[in-house]
């Protein structure tokens, strides 16, 4: 990932991820936290959160279902989700 810095607001913060868990359910687990972290759903979309914090911190969630792929090692079909996290602080 990498960290940008904001002069009027907090760092922003960029991630990525890969999961072998399908999209709906990576996006349905981040909507459940961060609900039980007091953040918003502002949006909900097929393949994307965007939340907002209380304290003013926004958190966008993207997610992708990249090709399959053949793991020699067990001759069977992958699938993997790429996800993406993008989080702008606030300062007060």
């Amino acid at each position: 990932g990498t960290v940008t810095p904001k002069s009027n607001h907090g760092p922003s913060y960029i991630f990525y991820f890969s999961s072998p868990t399908p999209p709906n359910e990576v996006l349905d687990w981040y909507e459940k936290s961060m609900l039980g972290l007091r953040w918003k759903i502002k949006q909900k979309m097929k393949h994307m959160i965007d939340a907002l914090h209380p304290e003013g911190h926004t958190c966008i969630v993207m997610v992708q279902l990249l090709p399959p792929q053949i793991d020699p090692k067990l001759n069977k079909v992958q699938y993997s989700t790429k996800l993406s996290i993008y989080f702008q602080t606030k300062w007060h």
